[in-house]
């Protein structure tokens, strides 16, 4: 009998689990597996991903409302902006400057604690931030403002012991230089010493500690660090400075009794107005200083520098600036200040230390009756007047002359003695009128004069009487050539008179107008490396500071030979001064603008 296979009966085939299926079976899939590979390839939106881009969207746009709210001046809301990008939007990629510009604006408002929280983040959350070395120069600024001086120091110090950009830690060494000359204390100096012992004012620093140990008495001290510096920075350019300190700190310790001055012969003090409501006027007086300066150190071996002490246009910063520069700096002179009142209180100063202090702006006051070390350049108002006599009768050829003056004082004194000199030159004075102090209405006056038609009108008024008289002789029609004195060479006056005292005549001010060729160098000088209108207080501080200069060139080493040269340069006999009158230079205004003024050559008979 046979048997018939299980697997060949008739009915439905089983198909085994490692059976492939054929490719009419594919095929007839295919359709759908194509869209499901088409689906799993399409991307889909996470929801992470599109939070990141819209918050990246909002944090631009804070940031660009920021920035034009600081623009605009409202810096409040540029604060909240700020805050609002730091607290949601942590890892923006302009966070450094987020902070930076919220620490400008508080700072603006007047919340310099608030700004420091902001600008010391970034050095400290963002070290290689571009607005590193911004940062800490306005953090420097705030501590200033927050009289935390040492903290702006170290600040300071940070940029110019980094590697970083030449122009800025050069405004970062002179910041610091401020900081030291002006605000912080020898334990402060000593810190930051100790701190930064390779920055590039290790060595000044270094002096100036052993300078104050020394005017404090403590000769062991300064000795010791004088010492130490010598050794350390032995090629310094304080080298000469050091060691004649050292010398006068070793004879002091053999002496204990005595107390020597500390004097450097080739170191002059500036004091000036550096900050105040003043500081336009210092920054004029300190272009003309520097002129000189810079002049006196091409030409010879020994170089001569400067310190500065502020100020502040006020009494009392006055005195504290000379007594530092006198005993700290060990000054050899003094020139300044530029205001009167300050100028005053420098001088009793200065006389009581025994440092002459020469004043090439401030005339009144008396201020050489405060004693023999106080000194100022202005020629005798008996020259001016006889000069601008001499140019008003030879060089214009005027006949014909009027006086407008105080009845008061010095000035009525020097009006008569213009009419005099007019008389001995064979001129006519046809008019003299006078008024009280504090007169503002000149009608009486000026009437009489214009009747009296003269060619020229003299008027030794103050700035403050002058910027009242000469509206009113346009208004009165008085129609004569004006001639003043030196403190006709006025910005302020010029400013407000420019109609008026067009074509007015005055001698130049002070003692530079006795040498006309440096004058003229003066102005080429000036020209050359400022440009712009000149300021009468940059002629003073350039001229002031070269009498000064020539004191040292001509051997003067000490306080007292300065003293001496300036006694005999400047106070000579009436008849020596009168002689002066004929080489000091005439002035004029033209088109607003002080000039030199051309006499005319006198006519052939």
């Amino acid at each position: 009998m046979t048997s018939t296979p299980v697997n060949s009966e008739p009915g439905p085939r089983m198909t085994q689990a490692n059976d492939a299926p054929g490719l009419p079976q594919i095929g007839a899939y295919l359709p759908v597996i194509l869209l499901c590979v088409a689906l799993s390839c399409t991307t889909v939106p996470r929801p992470g991903l599109q939070q990141d881009e819209r918050a990246l969207a909002d944090a631009e746009s804070l940031y660009a409302r920021i920035q034009r709210d600081t623009v605009e001046g409202d810096f409040a809301r540029a604060v909240d902006g700020a805050r609002k990008i730091i607290s949601n939007y942590p890892d923006f990629h302009r966070s450094d400057e987020v902070h930076l510009l919220a620490a400008k604006s508080l700072r603006t408002l007047g919340r310099c604690d608030d700004a420091v929280k902001f600008v010391l983040q970034i050095p400290e959350k963002y070290p290689t931030s571009s607005y590193w070395e911004e940062a800490l120069l306005l953090a420097s600024l705030c501590f200033v403002e927050l009289r935390s001086y040492s903290r702006s120091a170290d600040a300071l110090l940070q940029v110019i012991t980094a590697p970083t950009d030449a122009d800025i830690r050069s405004q970062a060494i002179e910041a610091l230089r401020r900081l030291i000359r002006d605000h912080l204390r020898p334990q402060d100096l000593e810190a930051l010493a100790d701190k930064y012992p390779s920055s590039p004012l290790a060595e000044e620093l270094s002096l100036t500690i052993a300078k104050n140990e020394f005017a404090r008495g403590n000769y062991d001290k300064a000795f010791e660090l004088l010492t130490e510096l010598l050794y350390h920075f032995p090629e310094s350019k304080y080298s000469m400075e050091a060691r004649r300190l050292l010398k006068l700190s070793a004879e002091a310790r053999s002496k204990p009794g005595d107390r020597p001055g500390y004097v450097n012969p080739f170191n002059i003090g500036v004091v000036l107005p550096i900050t105040g409501p003043y500081s336009l006027y210092g920054r004029y007086f300190e272009q003309g200083l520097l002129l000189a300066l810079e002049e006196y150190n091409q030409a010879h071996e020994f170089q001569v520098t400067i310190a500065k002490a502020d100020s502040k246009g006020n009494p009392v910063d006055a005195v504290k600036a000379v007594r530092k520069l006198a005993i700290e700096e060990g000054v050899v002179a003094l020139i300044g200040p530029v205001f009167t009142v300050p100028t005053i209180a420098a001088s009793i100063e200065a006389n009581a230390r025994h440092v002459a202090l020469l004043s090439p702006i401030v005339f009144t006051g008396r201020i050489t009756e405060v004693g023999p070390w106080i000194f100022h350049t202005k020629v005798p108002d008996e020259v001016e007047v006889t000069a601008m006599a001499q140019a008003a009768k030879e060089g214009l050829l005027i006949k014909r002359f009027a006086v407008l003056a105080p009845d008061f004082g010095e000035r009525r004194r020097l009006s008569d003695f213009f009419s005099e000199e007019i008389k001995r030159l064979g001129g006519e004075v046809v008019a003299e009128a006078h008024y009280d102090e504090g007169e503002t209405n000149f009608k009486d006056q000026l009437e009489s004069i214009r009747d009296a038609a003269p060619e020229a009108l003299f008027i030794p008024g103050s700035t403050e009487e002058l910027i009242l008289i000469l509206p009113q002789i346009n208004f009165y029609d008085v129609h004569a050539r004006l001639l003043g004195l030196s403190n006709w060479n006025s910005e302020k006056l010029i400013r407000l008179s420019e109609q008026e005292i067009e074509n007015a005549l005055f001698p130049l001010d002070a003692y530079h107008g006795k040498d006309k060729a440096a004058y003229e160098h003066f102005i080429a000088a000036y020209e050359e490396q400022f440009g712009g209108e000149l300021s009468p207080v940059t002629v003073s501080g350039y001229f002031g500071m070269r009498l000064l200069l020539r004191s040292l060139a001509e051997g003067a080493a000490d306080r007292t030979q300065v003293k001496d040269f300036l006694y005999n340069e400047l106070f000579q006999d009436a008849g020596s001064r009168m002689s002066e009158a004929a080489a000091l230079s005439i002035m004029t205004v033209r088109s607003g603008r002080v000039r030199k003024y051309e006499p005319l050559q006198p006519r052939e008979p």
